[in-house]
């Protein structure tokens, strides 16, 4: 409570501010009394007390992500480089300290379970260098499996936690149902394109969804938490069924100006009722980003027009951003509407339904990108049990389990386009690609500003080391860096997984790696090299 008091002081500075912004006439900053939820609601969600009880359950988030950064800071005093991690996370809710938006940039690493687009929210809150390894297996299989590995690589995860060993066995230890279907996608992660993401960034599309904590707190005080659960997740299915992929973004964020600095040009507030004015001291300035994109030429979708302050107090917004905020129930097309903002998505689907496109930019030079056509399973669907552990059940919709989709790349400019899998390059006709995606899968597609017309490799063993260099041809001097997965195998055929890596080239398309070799390592080898991107591959045979 100290604390508490101490950081609404640092807030307002003087105890006026506080009444004037919370309508209170508290003596000091001392004689604050945090109340109970029980309190507030029998006082009315439009009370005095509904400022006190909110800032109280913001501070109670705030000290959860405190615990967070001591362990942090402890940890560094003797490892500067290490992570602070957290097993096991929950949805945010008003009662239980977790807000992603603070606790995320405290920490280093999260083994999380999903739920309410967690992952996404920590990839939005933190960026890239969050290290993410989602809990997994539960006895999860078949193509449920597929859409839960390509969905945490998609929002930023570094690997996979499974739990647990038994669910991935049968009483003999051999491998289940379960534990062969990871085996299988994971194997292909460890083939070169789980590493080409990682070194990829998620390119969101200019539509953003506001996190308002604040407002999920006036939602509970008015008994309609599970309508304000609802209301976000109605905006994210619509938003990917009309082909976008939006990010998230949190009030604090918006106020600090990311609205302008990411290029949003639409920006979407499921139920929200509170809004920060940045009219008072200590009052968060959300209400003025959203004026600037209004008056930019931007669209401000929303559920519920915003009829409190961020203090919970009852302020309608001026009639002149009023009238300007467009309903999102009263929109019949969604992309007609955000079309109007200059918010187009990078591609078109047909059919679309259960489908979402996600776009990945190779960091450094080239300018390559990766387009992952994400699919829902077909027969199940995902459900965030009471634990908050995503279990599957059977789902009778869906469509077929192989869909031809029609993919308009027009946005792309002129690029070649190629299956990640099959090398094949994709002929654009018309404007579009056609591309068969499987129920549950996330299909990979290079999108490359240049040609690549093959690979070759050599390798050379000296005083029992083995050299390999290789160059990824193509018409351009400079190109994105691509993973290249390389693996070498005995006489037999056998995988020496002790020699198995996956390295990046240069701009050059060149790459080298020299890997130690034992007696016991045989004296005829077969070295395979594959580019992850386009599927070229080439082997060169050697005896040492």
């Amino acid at each position: 409570m100290a604390t508490f008091r101490a950081k609404l002081k640092t807030q307002f500075g003087d105890i006026a501010a506080l009444n004037a912004a919370f309508g209170t006439t508290v003596a000091s900053f001392d004689a604050l009394v945090p109340i109970t939820g029980e309190e507030v609601k029998a006082a009315g969600p439009s009370s005095d007390k509904a400022a006190l009880w909110n800032a109280w359950r913001a501070h109670n988030d705030d000290a959860w992500a405190g615990v967070f950064r001591l362990y942090g800071d402890a940890l560094k005093t003797r490892d500067p480089a290490a992570r602070l991690s957290v097993s096991g996370t929950q949805e945010q809710a008003v009662f239980n300290g977790i807000d992603w938006a603070k606790l995320t940039p405290e920490l280093g690493a999260v083994s999380g379970y999903g739920g309410r687009w967690q992952e996404l929210q920590r990839l939005c809150f933190q960026g890239p260098e969050l290290r993410a390894t989602p809990w997994c297996a539960y006895g999860r299989s078949g193509r449920a499996v597929d859409h839960q590995v390509w969905s945490n690589l998609l929002a930023g995860g570094d690997g996979m936690a499974m739990f647990w060993w038994f669910s991935l066995r049968n009483p003999d230890l051999t491998l289940c149902n379960s534990g062969k279907d990871y085996q299988r996608v994971i194997a292909e992660m460890r083939g070169g394109i789980g590493k080409q993401f990682m070194q990829s960034t998620r390119q969101f599309s200019p539509v953003a969804v506001l996190w308002s904590a604040t407002s999920q707190r006036a939602a509970w005080l008015r008994g309609k938490f599970e309508d304000f659960k609802k209301a976000e997740a109605t905006v994210m299915n619509s938003l990917y069924a009309a082909g976008y992929d939006p990010m998230l973004l949190s009030e604090q964020q918006v106020a600090a100006g990311e609205i302008a600095k990411r290029g949003v040009r639409v920006l979407v507030l499921p139920m929200t009722l509170a809004l920060g004015r940045g009219e008072k001291k200590g009052d968060l300035p959300v209400l003025p980003e959203v004026t600037k994109l209004l008056d930019a030429g931007g669209v401000v979708m929303v559920t519920d027009v915003p009829e409190l302050d961020e203090f919970l107090r009852p302020v309608a917004p001026p009639d002149s951003i009023a009238k300007r905020l467009t309903r999102f129930s009263d929109v019949p097309v969604l992309a007609t509407a955000l079309d109007k903002s200059g918010a187009k998505p990078w591609v078109t689907l047909s059919p679309s339904i259960g489908i979402t496109p996600v776009l990945h930019a190779i960091d450094g030079v080239g300018g390559s990108r990766i387009l992952t056509l994400l699919r829902e399973p077909v027969g199940t669907k995902e459900v965030v049990g009471a634990d908050g552990v995503p279990y599957i059940e059977r789902d009778t919709s869906g469509g077929a389990e192989i869909q031809t989709v029609t993919v308009g790349v027009a946005a792309l400019g002129k690029v070649t386009i190629i299956d990640c899998r099959s090398g094949k390059v994709l002929p654009v006709k018309d404007g579009a690609i056609t591309v068969n995606v499987h129920a549950g899968d996330g299909h990979p597609l290079a999108v490359l500003p240049y040609t690549v017309s093959g690979l070759s490799a050599k390798a050379s063993v000296v005083n029992d080391d083995l050299t390999i260099t290789w160059q990824v041809r193509t018409d351009q001097p400079t190109i994105s860096a691509h993973v290249v997965h390389v693996a070498v195998v005995d006489k037999d055929g056998k995988l020496l997984r002790h020699l198995v890596r996956n390295i990046s080239t240069g701009t050059d398309g060149k790459g080298s790696l020299v890997l130690p070799l034992a007696p016991e390592d045989g004296a005829t080898l077969t070295v395979q090299v594959r580019d992850a991107l386009t599927g070229h591959q080439t082997s060169v045979p050697l005896r040492r």
